[in-house]
């Protein structure tokens, strides 16, 4: 099967791809070969397995689970909690958001992979306020998924964000004094990841860094008129 090919002739998120066919298929059962993906050491797949088997066949699903160590029982029951509230908590879902991303949607769901793996969730309430940099010297990355939100420079509104849209201070060269943040105009969700773990990613995957700086390119532009004069944007 597809599925259970040689990791060195098929990437995996070719194999998500396969295994997202499994429900669609009529008089489909839980297999061996999709019980052994919940085995797989990359959370991708055992995630996504899980959670076609979690639909598919309750019992099976916590059959399967009493053969797991109780670390990887525990963080599984929880993602399918979280995954059953909002499909979002797919990795696998996550490159399918990010590739409708304007300028991510030349990517391949493979070059999107590394950077889905390592977003975090977060469900915000009307005018809640995030730091898009601190006074920690900790920055973040902001992807929207639902909602309306303002960027804010120095308390300023400068932008109006929406869903798909990239929110962070990459793009940027700014004084220490300087803060950007998000306002939440109505209930909103964004996936977030630290800009460290995000240059990082970059410095691996030339594809993705290619598309990072035509956004940083675009943020540029748009607000130079904007911004105060004190600010600096990369050109």
């Amino acid at each position: 099967a597809l599925i259970n090919r040689d990791p060195n002739f098929i990437n995996p998120y070719t194999k998500a791809c396969a295994l997202l066919t499994f429900d669609s298929l009529e008089d489909i059962q839980v297999s061996n070969d999709l019980i052994a993906q919940v085995f797989n050491p990359d959370q991708l797949l055992s995630q996504l397995a899980s959670w076609k088997i979690f639909r598919m066949d309750n019992e099976m699903y916590y059959s399967v689970m009493e053969r797991l160590g109780n670390e990887r029982k525990e963080l599984l029951n929880q993602q399918m909690e979280q995954i059953s509230k909002d499909e979002l908590e797919l990795i696998i879902n996550k490159v399918f958001f990010l590739r409708k991303i304007q300028n991510f949607n030349h990517l391949a769901g493979a070059d999107l992979l590394p950077l889905a793996r390592i977003l975090k969730k977060k469900n915000l309430q009307e005018k809640e306020v995030i730091a898009l940099n601190s006074n920690s010297d900790e920055k973040i990355v902001a992807f929207i998924a639902s909602g309306n939100l303002s960027l804010l420079w120095n308390s300023k509104d400068i932008s109006t964000l929406t869903e798909y849209d990239i929110a962070g201070v990459m793009p940027y060269l700014f004084n220490e004094s300087d803060k950007f943040d998000l306002r939440t105009d109505s209930e909103a969700i964004i996936l977030v990841v630290r800009e460290e773990l995000f240059s990082e990613l970059m410095f691996d995957h030339d594809r993705l860094a290619l598309a990072v700086y035509r956004w940083m390119n675009d943020q540029s532009g748009k607000h130079k008129d904007i911004i105060n004069k004190s600010i600096n944007l990369v050109s």
